[in-house]
């Protein structure tokens, strides 16, 4: 069992140090989840900056990311984190959503059905 870690953890290197650039860096795209689009939202409406087009700008944005259960992951087509779609609530009401909206509603009961807000 051990061998077969080792001969994939030298394999997984060879493989990343192949893709390397010569100058020593690696190009590629850098996906994550939207936790930088619903914490800036939260961030500029804390610092008393944010507007109503630029939370719904993101909240346009941050909806093409949910996922099939109707929360958001911590990467693209993960499942749901409960932080991350309490997260992208918070913006969508920001961004002037109805709390009564069938939308609100879904990731409102995916919210609870995570554990709700005690577990962020």
């Amino acid at each position: 069992m051990i061998d077969g870690l080792l001969r994939a953890r030298d394999r997984a290197r060879n493989w990343l140090l192949a893709q390397q650039h010569s100058d020593g860096y690696w190009v590629a795209e850098l996906q994550g989840g939207t936790i930088l689009e619903t914490e800036y939202a939260i961030y500029l409406h804390y610092m008393g900056w944010g507007d109503a087009e630029t939370y719904r700008l993101l909240a346009n944005y941050i909806l093409t990311q949910q996922n099939e259960e109707g929360g958001w992951g911590i990467y693209p087509g993960g499942p749901t984190d409960i932080s991350d779609t309490v997260k992208a609530y918070i913006l969508f009401r920001l961004a002037g959503e109805s709390p009564d909206s069938p939308q609100m509603q879904r990731i409102r009961a995916v919210i609870l059905k995570h554990g709700g807000i005690v577990k962020v």
